[in-house]
């Protein structure tokens, strides 16, 4: 590639093939979408391999997880080698980005490699979650809060959405988990620094991925009532105890109701405690999903140590079964 400026130039060069999961699957490379991967099923171990990258894995596991619900073990693996064939050939026009190790393929195992010139979403997603991990809302620095907004502007829907394969249900509602955690703090920050019209905005796409989430309720709540809409706050509250009615029968919590008596009765301050993100089932989520990961990981390292175990087992049978023969004769 030519390069006018060597160092724009190399930032250029570093992040060529960029690859979104988030709605529907998108990659490019040098700013074309590359489109030469036509297989549902290639598309599928490559999306696989993405998200589960760092890490090797068994080609029998892949080719059961994918193909052995339709067919016998012996034609699963016969049709991951033709989606690993598509897949490399996919790639094909960009050598280098092979020769940086994006995948390595051998007779037992797989392994997509995240390289410098790669850029996932979904990855992107996740860093920025594990740099603001323990910082509140209200609490982030100016460009902690636009490395968020920046970071769930990526969001162009959930993972791989028209997708409805087991393994991707459950990464699809970690990632989303980890969007809505990620615009809660920039509710509480929006609120703490008197962005309410934003805050709101966030507050509204929170509700559409999940209606009747309280919290999420109780925050637009006191957002429109500090942004001098009170009646929007009160229909707010009509909203969620109808929400709530509907959705899972039940009535507002004493909290919720408390805070709508606060706004009907124009009673209301900002209390740093009001913004504080209670904990929630979401970080659990975060850390049975890495948990998940470590023992995925364990299982791969003794697998590996159980086929070597077995190939020199094999290997001295063969030499013992050699010495007999040559000593017999």
């Amino acid at each position: 590639m030519l390069i006018e400026n060597q160092r724009h130039g190399y930032d250029e060069m570093k992040k060529r093939l960029h690859i979104s999961l988030f709605g529907r699957l998108r990659i490019t490379c040098d700013g074309r979408v590359i489109t030469a991967c036509e297989s549902s099923k290639a598309q599928e171990l490559f999306c696989y391999l993405l998200l589960h990258s760092r890490r090797s894995h068994a080609r029998e596991r892949i080719a059961s997880l994918l193909w052995e619900e339709q067919c016998t073990t012996a034609q699963a693996k016969a049709y991951l080698r033709k989606a690993l064939w598509q897949l490399q050939q996919s790639f094909a026009p960009y050598p280098d980005l092979l020769d940086a190790g994006l995948l390595e393929v051998n007779a037992e195992w797989i392994k997509l490699n995240p390289i410098d010139a790669l850029s996932v979403d979904v990855a992107a997603l996740a860093e920025v979650d594990t740099r603001m991990t323990g910082i509140a809302g209200q609490d982030l620095a100016t460009h902690q809060a636009d490395a968020i907004r920046d970071i769930v502007d990526q969001y162009n829907g959930e993972l791989l959405e028209n997708w409805s394969h087991d393994w991707c249900l459950v990464e699809r509602e970690f990632y989303k988990e980890i969007y809505l955690r990620l615009m809660f703090k920039l509710m509480a920050y929006c609120e703490a620094s008197g962005c309410f019209e934003c805050g709101i905005a966030y507050g509204k796409t929170i509700l559409r991925y999940d209606c009747a989430c309280e919290h999420a309720h109780r925050m637009l709540m006191r957002l429109y009532y500090h942004y001098g809409a009170r009646t929007d706050a009160i229909r707010q509250y009509a909203r969620c105890a109808d929400l709530l009615r509907r959705e899972l029968d039940i009535a507002p919590s004493p909290k919720t109701t408390a805070l709508y008596e606060q706004i009907k009765s124009d009673a209301l301050t900002i209390s740093r405690a009001d913004v504080v993100l209670p904990p929630s089932i979401q970080q659990l989520s975060s850390h049975i999903h890495f948990l998940k990961t470590d023992l995925l990981h364990v299982q791969e390292q003794v697998e590996q140590t159980i086929s070597r175990f077995d190939l020199e087992l094999r290997q001295l049978h063969g030499g013992m079964h050699d010495l007999f023969n040559r000593s017999s004769g």
